[in-house]
């Protein structure tokens, strides 16, 4: 149920994105269980800064609830958020992490929420605007329907809802307007489209919404599995790579160039390979 690039599947390094939903699925137990929900509680909050922000969240829940496992799950998080913070404003990528415009970040996530429905739909040159606008439309439906389930007590699309937007908006700062959910940053619609997918997934079983809002519900989260085609397969052009890497790790040994650029696999294709630069040096240690 999400319709993106391989990349967060198959890359060792976004185990822990796959972690920062472990609060999402937390806020609807109906028991304590703390034996489970303190350790992967903190082992979220630590796993990205996303994670950690579910801190509100479990906020709005405790508000709603006073149940005391809330409230622990806001201190947890919070500490962690704390931590996660910290790491951005002193690490060596500080000032470089996110945008400064605030316009743009809104933007991307309108334009996020719209191609969970179209993802195919910008790299075929459909105007990003259009797909600001339906993300628009969507967010906004599913804000009154939000609304009307709260009238009725109903606390879970609420919190859902809270925790999209917060994933949206993160997601889209690093980058706003350059991405796409295919084959450009991929990783940044990865949490957005889970809980949209999520989300759709609820409203499609509210037994007390009308069966048109059910229905509809159900067929966007039909055409986000569509999407699978193009996460899990592969074009003709990405089995054509042959590297030969100890090779290039004999010939960077050898060279006279203070740098040598080593070639790596993208996607598999000859004809978009990445580079790494490492000196003869380095090179000589790895055929040791």
């Amino acid at each position: 149920l999400c319709p993106t690039n391989p990349e967060t599947f198959g890359v060792l390094l976004y185990s822990f994105w796959w972690a920062t939903l472990w609060p999402v699925i937390i806020l609807g137990w109906k028991r304590d269980l703390w034996w489970a929900r303190v350790p992967l509680l903190i082992v979220a909050s630590l796993s990205s800064p996303a994670g950690a922000l579910m801190a509100v969240p479990f906020a709005v829940a405790y508000r709603l609830d006073r149940r005391r496992p809330n409230l622990a799950a806001v201190c947890i998080l919070t500490g962690g958020l704390v931590l996660q913070l910290t790491s951005l404003m002193t690490g060596a990528r500080n000032g470089t992490v996110l945008s400064t415009s605030l316009l743009a970040v809104l933007a991307q996530s309108l334009r996020t929420v719209g191609l969970f429905v179209v993802w195919w739909a910008e790299p075929a040159h459909v105007y990003w605007q259009l797909n600001v606008l339906l993300g628009l439309a969507l967010l906004g439906a599913l804000a009154a329907i939000v609304n009307a389930l709260r009238r009725r007590q109903k606390m879970e699309p609420l919190l859902l809802l809270i925790a999209l937007v917060l994933f949206t908006g993160l997601s889209a700062a690093p980058a706003p307007m350059a991405t796409n959910p295919q084959d450009i940053g991929p990783r940044y619609y990865f949490l957005p489209f889970v809980l949209l997918s999520w989300i759709m997934l609820h409203l499609w079983r509210e037994s007390e919404l009308q069966a048109p809002i059910r229905v509809i519900a159900g067929i966007l989260v039909a055409t986000s599995i569509l999407g699978i085609w193009t996460t899990f397969s592969r074009s003709p052009t990405s089995t054509t790579g042959r590297l030969n890497w100890q090779q290039e790790i004999v010939l960077c040994a050898v060279s006279n160039t203070p740098i040598v650029q080593i070639p790596v696999y993208f996607d598999g294709s000859a004809q978009s390979l990445w580079s790494i630069g490492m000196t003869p040096a380095e090179c000589r240690s790895h055929l040791q």
